[in-house]
């Protein structure tokens, strides 16, 4: 079983561990343990069998948990390869019962694991430092790539058609190169000057041919107005404002 909680991009990227993992054995079965709340970048992913979901009323009742940790154990897993290595999957790692559990070096569990790895700072591929730190966790199981992976999304032909027509719908040519921004960040302290991203915006659309869609949050409509409205009119003409995913799968599809 592989372990990486939290974020959706962490969720994406651990993935390459499962795809390394078939690519050394198809025989082995591989389950996914991970936060209900991101299932939809993996889903889809042809080398995971089966997702091991958890949620935030695990973490925060020490009963759930210990529940939860059983049915782990009741699984009777011969690997855990822990990508997120904090306190809650410490336990889960701790108490699997698995033969091998790996995991990246820290002092205060270290001794939780069978292996462990302290993470590099320099590239050496150009997969980049996240995913070669993780595959380093392929080491002990004689997994390690021959050549550079990276993650990928897996969308069916129903949603990418169901994007084009959405697309298409909205007067979108689709023969222009299409972008997405996230022109707002998830607070106020890491968003960018509303009147500043205006400007991007309006060099962009100066010194390229292209159409632009805005990433945004129903509530931050308002605010993704205010941007809409302080771009010049030609750069408006490029912006297609109502154009966005109403699900994370809907926002991959339209960007794929």
């Amino acid at each position: 079983m592989i372990i990486q909680k939290k974020m959706i991009g962490d969720v994406l990227t651990s993935s390459v561990i499962a795809e390394c993992l078939k690519a050394n054995s198809n025989q082995v079965e591989i389950h996914y343990l991970i936060d209900d709340n991101t299932v939809a970048v993996v889903q889809n992913n042809p080398f995971i069998d089966r997702f091991v979901l958890m949620t935030p009323r695990l973490t925060k009742n020490k009963w759930r948990l210990f529940k939860f940790i059983k049915s782990v154990r009741a699984e009777r897993y011969d690997v855990i390869i822990d990508v997120y290595s904090k306190i809650s999957t410490n336990l889960i790692s701790y108490f699997s019962g698995a033969k091998q559990t790996i995991s990246q070096y820290k002092w205060y569990s270290s001794f939780i694991y069978t292996n462990t790895f302290k993470n590099v700072h320099h590239e050496k591929t150009r997969s980049g430092l996240a995913i070669e730190n993780r595959l380093q966790l392929l080491k002990p199981l004689n997994a390690f790539p021959d050549k550079p992976v990276k993650p990928k999304i897996y969308l069916t032909e129903n949603e990418k058609n169901a994007a084009i027509k959405m697309l298409t719908e909205h007067s979108i040519d689709l023969s222009i190169p299409l972008i997405m921004i996230s022109v707002l960040g998830s607070s106020e302290e890491k968003t960018f000057p509303l009147s500043q991203m205006a400007k991007l915006l309006d060099y962009l659309a100066k010194h390229s041919k292209l159409n632009i869609l805005f990433n945004y949050i129903p509530n931050q409509k308002k605010q993704a107005l205010d941007i809409y409205n302080f771009c010049l009119p030609e750069t408006r003409d490029c912006i297609y404002i109502d154009v966005y995913g109403k699900s994370l799968r809907e926002f991959l599809a339209i960007t794929s």
